[in-house]
């Protein structure tokens, strides 16, 4: 086959009120590595420091698009996208797509959506959604058109499908995103600090996340309470944990694929759909939206770490076994059969 001309099209970074940060340029990237052998292009949303992750991870060919576009304005930039980069295929994984936008983009070319919301019914060529509340299936529509819905269609980094046996370092693995919009960090720090149960700890600020005057002070003066880091490698940290916590997103989908018992705090309103489905199967402890009582929740998760007991094969009858991006891009291939 020859080399395919590949458009991605990904939100992300610092954005307040906007209800993202950055889980969709890393599942982008994700599966944007199963395609290296072709021509990959990115249009880019960027709220603040999205274009330095995707340039550090080796993808340079990028094109910013503007924030809040209008609706005919996107349309008519992506549409001028395709024609002159002769796109073979556009894969949109930004948060609450336009259903118009995807039934007029899939006149030039061939269109495939990324999603986990609990909604399926888009307008592209092929529908990714690996929402957790989801029966694995695939649904093929008269028109041709794919949906692929389930866990197992969700794309993690490949390493994720090669679990190995690690010995533990950490009792606990802390991360609220690649933007930690409410400051859940500081929180959790200072409820860290006055908890008599002493847990080794390692927390994952965030890419796009800046240290308060508060943390670095905490920081400085316990040293030994707890260490931070901006970023890091999450499959190389979560399989040296024992516990995680997290907000909803992804990471609920790597903690699960690793056996790893997790909690979950709701930085957005939309991630509490996805941490009652987890809480419901037994799989993690939802702790709820963030409001005046996550202090107190997150002091009572930190008194009973150890006694946690939740189910961590979730592979039967959920089948997270890491091969999500193989599976979508074997999907998307035959797209073009």
């Amino acid at each position: 086959m020859r080399k395919l001309n590949i458009l991605f099209r990904v939100s992300g970074g610092r954005a307040p009120g906007k209800e993202l940060g950055n889980g969709h340029i890393f599942r982008s990237m994700h599966l944007a590595h199963h395609f290296k052998k072709h021509n990959i292009l990115f249009l880019l949303e960027d709220y603040g420091g999205a274009k330095k992750i995707l340039y550090e991870n080796g993808f340079k060919n990028i094109i910013i698009i503007q924030k809040d576009i209008n609706l005919k304005n996107y349309i008519n930039k992506t549409k001028k996208i395709i024609k002159n980069k002769k796109i073979d295929l556009l894969i949109h994984d930004v948060y609450k797509v336009k259903n118009e936008y995807l039934k007029h983009i899939k006149k030039y070319t061939k269109t495939i959506l990324i999603t986990d919301l609990k909604k399926f019914k888009y307008s592209a060529d092929l529908v990714i959604n690996g929402f957790i509340g989801f029966k694995n299936q695939r649904i093929s529509l008269n028109d041709g058109r794919v949906r692929c819905l389930g866990p197992k269609y969700q794309i993690l980094d490949n390493r994720f499908s090669k679990i190995k046996k690690i010995k533990k370092k950490y009792e606990l693995l802390v991360t609220f995103g690649g933007f930690d919009e409410n400051n859940l960090t500081e929180l959790f720090i200072e409820q860290l600090i006055k908890s008599k149960i002493k847990t080794k700890t390692r927390i994952i600020h965030g890419p796009s996340s800046k240290k308060t005057n508060e943390i670095k002070k905490l920081e400085k003066k316990h040293p030994k309470s707890f260490t931070i880091i901006p970023f890091g490698d999450m499959y190389k940290e979560m399989s040296l944990a024992k516990f995680g916590l997290c907000s909803g997103g992804i990471t609920t989908y790597e903690f699960a694929t690793l056996g790893i018992p997790f909690a979950i705090i709701s930085q957005l309103t939309h991630q509490t759909i996805t941490a009652k489905v987890w809480e419901d199967a037994g799989i993690a402890i939802n702790l709820g939206l963030n409001n005046k009582t996550t202090g107190q929740k997150i002091a009572s998760f930190l008194e009973n770490i150890n006694t946690i007991q939740l189910k961590k094969n979730t592979n039967k009858h959920l089948n997270l076994n890491g091969n999500g991006g193989t599976i979508v891009y074997e999907e998307i291939m035959k797209l073009l059969d």
